[in-house]
């Protein structure tokens, strides 16, 4: 209606519809039937059952391809938190749409010339591609380049501000001559027009980022050396993770975020083998016990981390470590990004522990109190994951990484 249209207005017209902090839901439609009001409360009733959330109005788009989506039947859910869900009722996922056509289309309006070659590279939540170009591209320091990483953002898992917050933080970090990836800044180095900012684009139908190529090995994370120097990695990128916060990107709360997967994975009950009763008991006994171990602790210091630091994020060159993804990046305390570094258990463990502690001492303060974490965000991080794997089961790429699941 007037009203709904009035209040809700396009942060930029390719991208996305917002509503600040209303629950409103958008959808366009190719057919006069769908202006109807119980198609309306119908379209609002599924996006409430899929999300878990009730939308409680709905805003009639005739015309999303104004908004960057030309599907039919295609919804945009946006809730307080600024996330932006897509709903689509065609058989494709999103990502099936963004075919190599319009890949090599997006690199040649940046004024790129990309030969056709692509290699699709390790990534379950996003989907990334190395891509070869008939002609170098020159970064800020002249040096040139025969190839870009592109990275289409997953639909509706992080809104633009938390996207664009990412981005800063890896800027950041690469003016503070760590060894991380940052994205290419589109604006400067090609000249483009009409982006999301200096360092995304938009390819129909999801968020696209450019970064240059940037090898590697895996670390041996055996060697006492490499803990010590990943002890030290770590602590200077806290260093910088403390100057400011997030002001968009999900926070650290606790046990909470491992309770919302539980509840995840029990709406999906249906569809899972009859384990589901199973794991759902022992998950809740994990969570009651994590609760009894941290029910005195004080709360942690959060502070901006990488989120996601485990050995396979880790690439090793002669000059070091380096991470080319800071996807999950958040607030949360600093040993969450410590712990996925440790293997073995008793002795074996507490040695490791030992080494990165001490080199991370050697640069950043470290609160032994969170030592008591360790064990509470290792029974989330199973929890978490397998409740992701649920959730993402209806992207073709999950059945096939997880067939038994």
């Amino acid at each position: 209606d007037d009203d709904a249209q009035t209040q809700a207005h396009a942060v930029d017209r390719r991208f996305a519809i917002t509503t600040g902090q209303r629950h409103e839901l958008g959808f366009g439609h190719h057919h006069r039937d769908f202006n109807r009001l119980p198609a309306r409360a119908l379209v609002a009733q599924k996006a409430s059952n899929l999300l878990g959330k009730r939308a409680s109005r709905v805003v009639v788009q005739h015309d999303l391809s104004l908004h960057g989506c030309s599907l039919p039947f295609s919804c945009f859910v946006v809730w307080p938190n600024d996330t932006l869900s897509l709903m689509h009722t065609h058989n494709k996922h999103p990502f099936e749409l963004l075919g190599p056509s319009r890949m090599l289309d997006g690199l040649q309006a940046l004024g790129l010339q990309p030969d056709g070659r692509m290699l699709a590279l390790n990534s379950f939540e996003n989907r990334v591609y190395l891509l070869w170009l008939d002609e170098p591209w020159l970064d800020a320091e002249g040096k040139p380049h025969d190839s870009v990483v592109l990275k289409a953002y997953r639909p509706g898992r992080w809104s633009l501000a938390q996207i664009l917050e990412e981005h800063r933080f890896a800027n950041d970090l690469a003016e503070a001559e760590l060894p991380v990836a940052a994205p290419i800044n589109l604006r400067e180095s090609f000249a483009a027009r009409d982006l999301a900012g200096d360092s995304l684009m938009w390819i129909d139908p999801v968020y696209v980022a450019l970064w240059p190529r940037q090898g590697g090995r895996a670390p041996d994370m055996d060697r006492p050396e490499v803990l010590e120097r990943m002890g030290r990695f770590i602590a200077r990128l806290h260093v910088v993770g403390r100057r400011q916060a997030f002001n968009h990107r999900s926070g650290f709360r606790g046990l909470a975020s491992a309770f919302e997967a539980i509840d995840q994975v029990e709406a999906l009950r249906n569809a899972l083998p009859q384990a589901c009763d199973r794991w759902l008991g022992v998950a809740r006994t994990c969570l009651n016990t994590a609760h009894t171990v941290i029910a005195n602790l004080p709360a942690p210091k959060l502070l901006r981390i990488h989120g996601d630091m485990h050995w396979g994020n880790v690439l090793w060159t002669e000059a070091g470590p380096h991470f080319v993804d800071l996807d999950d990046c958040r607030m949360g305390p600093a040993i969450s990004d410590l712990w996925p570094l440790l293997s073995g258990q008793g002795e074996e463990l507490e040695a490791g522990l030992a080494i990165i502690l001490q080199a991370y001492r050697s640069i950043s303060d470290f609160d032994p109190m969170e030592l008591h974490w360790i064990e509470v965000l290792r029974s989330m991080r199973l929890i978490e994951h397998t409740a992701w794997i649920a959730n993402r089961y209806d992207d073709p790429a999950f059945p096939r990484a997880f067939p038994g699941f």
